[in-house]
């Protein structure tokens, strides 16, 4: 599964989500300290909702 994890989510979630095989962006990684509508921007860029 693929799941975009805004800056308050733990990195050992992340982590451990990783282990079990999901594929997570990590806001707090990639770009973290970014504006919540930049967040916004990047889950529907890479997860478009009715595309599938």
């Amino acid at each position: 599964m693929r799941l975009l994890a805004d800056e308050n989510i733990p990195i050992l979630a992340i982590e451990l989500l990783r282990r079990n095989g999901h594929d997570v962006l990590a806001i707090a990684v990639s770009t973290p300290s970014i504006c919540d509508d930049d967040v916004m921007l990047i889950g529907s860029s890479l997860f478009p909702v009715g595309k599938g």
